[in-house]
């Protein structure tokens, strides 16, 4: 998932969500699926944070709990034209140990890319 400043919001690999037994429940599916595609939702979760990398978990990911089973890493970058995010969102079981890394490097790859727009 990648959100910018901007208002642009862009995901993929949804599918694969449906491979882990957490999305088997119709009702946590569909709320994620839900809230996919709302700009405002994501936004709001990552403006509300300052440092550069993040690893949000359960009841942290919205009101009421909407996804207590879910888990968010992502990274921000920036360039002197454009804010925003990378990052992934899946069960509350991500493997961190491996999902950290690729965020992390693939935000600073990221912010060093657009450094020179």
């Amino acid at each position: 998932m990648t959100a910018t400043n901007e208002g642009d919001l862009y995901y993929a690999g949804a599918a694969n969500i449906l491979d882990m037994p957490e999305f088997y429940d119709y009702d946590l599916t569909h709320r994620l699926f839900e809230v996919l595609d709302q700009f405002d939702f994501w936004w709001g979760i990552v403006g509300r944070r300052d440092d550069p990398i993040e690893i949000i978990v359960g009841e942290e990911l919205g009101p009421r709990g909407l996804l207590t089973q879910c888990g968010f890493v992502y990274h921000k970058f920036s360039s002197p034209h454009l804010t925003g995010v990378i990052g992934i969102v899946g069960p509350s079981r991500l493997n961190y140990s491996y999902v950290i890394p690729v965020v992390h490097y693939m935000g600073d790859l990221i912010g060093e890319l657009s450094s020179n727009w």
